[in-house]
């Protein structure tokens, strides 16, 4: 246990002692945080374009949404596109995830 001590007092004086590594963590924190604060906004972003989504959906079921083809198409032309939204958005999620693993790691 002694060991473990001095080995972790060891490393702590080297970080002290070196500020070009204090720098580097410095820069790894606030990368982290940046990411972690995108990751969160692009939580929020996913939820509210799956409740426009299901909006849509429950919309695109109407049947009196059927009857006007220009309503219709529109409503469809939306749903898709919000469909691509939420895969950019799931990829790019995934992606943040990734990196702030990596930075935690």
């Amino acid at each position: 246990m002694e060991e473990n001590n001095e080995s972790k007092t060891q490393k702590t004086q080297f970080k002290t002692q070196n500020p070009e590594l204090r720098t580097k963590e410095s820069e790894q924190k606030r990368e982290l945080q940046r990411l972690q604060k995108q990751f969160s906004k692009l939580e929020e972003d996913i939820n509210q374009l799956n409740t426009n989504k299901a909006n849509l959906e429950f919309q695109l079921n109407k049947p009196e949404n059927y009857a006007d083809k220009n309503k219709f198409q529109q409503l469809e032309k939306d749903y898709k596109n919000i469909q691509q939204k939420i895969t950019a958005a799931n990829t790019t999620y995934e992606q943040l995830f990734e990196k702030i693993m990596e930075l935690e790691g």
